[in-house]
C-alpha cells in the first residue's frame, strides 16, 4: 500500500490514511480459519482525518476531525465500508472541549459499544510547557458521554486501556520538572466505572512499586486489544473470557542525580486484566482519606504479574498484545532485521511445553515463577516480585521488519520502503 502516516490494524483488517485528507485505504488478510480471501477497498469519509482508529466486526471507523474550533474537538463515527455516518450512530459527530485550540496527537481505543479517545495536548504555565491531556469516553451509538477525565498541574492522564464493557484503566503520571509540584501526588494505575458518572472519581488506585524520592515516573503506556461481542461479522469468541485478557503496561523511569534527570532502563509488567477488577478489600486494601476510592498497594497486586526489562523503541507496535499472547521484536544487530518472539500466558499452553514436537524453525522456553522473577533496582525501595509463568517461543531467522503485530489467527510483519515512494509492504 501507499505510504501514509496514519495507519492502523484490527481484526485482521489493515487501514491506511493521510493526516488531513479524508480518504482511507483498507486490506483484509486471508483467514485460514475461516477460508476469507484477501480483500482490497477504499472509502472517502468527506472528513479531514486528524486520526482514526477502526472496528471491523462493527464496521465502525472512528474519526477525529483535522479541523478545530477552538478548544473544542469533534469525533465521528463512520462506516468502515461506505464512508458515511454509521446507520447505528444516533448522534454520528460528539464534541469534547480540552484546553488548547491545538492539539499534539491522540490515542484512540475501541470496546464494543464504547469509544475511549485521549487528548494529548501542552499548556503554556509560568513559562513552562506542561501537558494537558484531556480524556473522553462515549457509547458511540447513543452518543452518551460516559467519562472525561482532565489533567491537573500536577498530575496527568497519560494513557489508558478498556478492561470491560463497564471499567477503564488509566495511568497518570506526575510532572517531576514543575516547580512547587505536590511530591503527595504519585504515579498511579487508576481503574474507573462508567455508573458512577462523567467526573467519577477511580474505584480503585493500584499503586507501583515504593520509588527513592529523586525517582519519577517519565512515560507510561498501557496496550490491551479490545474483545468483539461474537456475532455473525465475528463468528467466535477471541478468549474463553473477556476479562481474561494480558495488559501490557510500560513504565519508563527517571532518577534525579545532582540536579540531572537519568533516564533508567524502561521495564514492562504483563498481567491479567482481572487482576484490575479484582476486590481487594478482604485483603487489606484500604480506602484513600476523604474519597471512595480503594488503594492497592504493590503488595497485594505485584504477585499477580510478570515484570520483564525488555528494551522498549518508540513504536508502540514494537510490543504487541493478543488475548494471551504477546509479540515483540528482538534486535539481531543487523539494522531492520529481527527475531521475533510470542510469549503465550495460557497456562494450558505453559504447561504442555513437554509435549512440544521438534521444530527447527523456533526455540522454546518455559519461563517459570522462580526463573527471572525477582529485582532490586535500585531505583526501588522494596525488593519486586513478579512471578506470572509464560511460554517463550522465538524464531531462529531474523525478518525485515519495522514493526510486528498480532490477532487472532495471524502474525503481520509491517516494512517500509527505503525508495522515494515509503510505501508499506504488510507481511502475513
Amino acid at each position: 500500500m501507499e505510504y501514509g502516516n496514519l495507519w492502523e490494524l484490527y481484526g485482521g483488517v489493515y487501514a491506511q490514511g493521510a493526516m488531513g485528507h479524508g480518504m482511507l485505504k483498507f486490506r483484509k488478510a486471508m483467514v485460514a480459519t475461516t477460508s476469507e480471501d484477501e480483500r482490497v477497498w477504499e472509502i472517502n469519509t468527506g472528513v479531514p482525518i486528524r486520526d482514526f482508529s477502526m472496528d471491523v466486526f462493527q464496521d465502525l471507523v472512528v474519526l477525529v476531525d483535522y479541523r478545530n474550533t477552538g478548544s473544542e474537538r469533534q469525533v465521528r463515527f463512520h462506516s468502515m465500508s461506505t464512508g458515511t455516518p454509521h446507520p447505528l450512530a444516533k448522534r454520528p459527530v460528539v464534541t469534547i472541549n480540552a484546553t488548547e485550540p491545538r492539539f499534539e496527537s491522540c490515542n484512540i481505543a475501541i470496546n464494543n459499544d464504547l469509544v475511549g479517545i485521549l487528548f494529548q495536548d501542552q499548556i503554556l504555565y509560568a513559562n513552562q510547557r506542561l501537558e494537558s491531556n484531556v480524556l473522553g469516553v462515549w457509547a458511540w451509538k447513543t452518543g452518551d458521554m460516559l467519562l472525561r477525565l482532565p489533567s491537573t498541574l500536577d498530575h496527568v492522564v497519560e494513557t489508558m486501556c478498556f478492561l470491560s464493557s463497564s471499567h477503564i484503566l488509566v495511568g497518570w503520571r506526575t510532572l517531576f520538572y514543575r516547580e512547587g509540584i505536590n511530591r503527595q501526588v504519585m504515579p498511579s494505575l487508576d481503574v474507573y466505572e462508567f455508573s458512577k458518572g462523567v467526573d467519577a472519581q477511580p474505584s480503585k488506585r493500584f499503586l507501583l512499586p515504593k520509588m527513592k524520592e529523586t525517582a519519577t515516573v517519565l512515560e507510561f503506556s498501557i496496550c490491551c486489544d479490545s474483545t468483539p461481542t461474537p456475532s455473525q461479522y465475528c463468528p467466535r469468541p477471541f478468549y474463553t473470557s473477556p476479562d481474561h485478557r494480558i495488559c501490557k503496561v510500560q513504565i519508563s523511569l527517571g532518577d534525579e542525580l545532582d540536579g540531572m534527570l537519568t533516564r533508567e532502563s524502561p521495564m514492562t509488567l504483563l498481567l491479567f486484566t482481572h487482576t484490575f477488577l479484582r476486590d481487594y478489600k478482604p485483603m487489606g486494601a484500604i480506602l484513600g482519606e476523604g474519597t471512595s476510592t480503594t488503594i492497592v498497594p504493590w503488595e497485594l497486586w505485584g504477585e499477580s504479574t510478570r515484570l520483564t526489562l525488555w528494551n522498549s523503541p518508540a513504536s508502540v507496535y514494537s510490543i504487541c498484545v493478543n488475548g494471551l499472547r504477546v509479540i515483540r521484536k528482538i534486535s539481531t544487530g543487523v539494522q531492520q532485521h529481527f527475531k521475533i518472539q510470542l510469549c503465550d500466558f495460557n497456562p494450558y499452553a505453559v504447561s504442555s511445553i513437554e509435549s512440544l514436537p521438534g521444530k527447527p524453525t523456533s526455540t522454546y522456553r518455559y519461563v517459570n515463577s522462580a526463573m527471572e522473577s525477582t529485582f532490586n533496582m535500585h531505583i526501588f525501595t522494596q525488593q519486586v516480585y513478579t512471578p506470572l509463568p509464560y511460554l517463550e517461543v522465538t524464531t531462529k531467522r531474523s525478518f525485515e521488519a519495522r514493526d510486528v503485530m498480532l490477532d487472532h489467527d495471524n502474525v503481520y510483519l509491517v516494512r517500509v520502503s527505503v525508495t522515494f515512494s515509503r510505501s508499506r509492504d504488510l507481511v502475513v
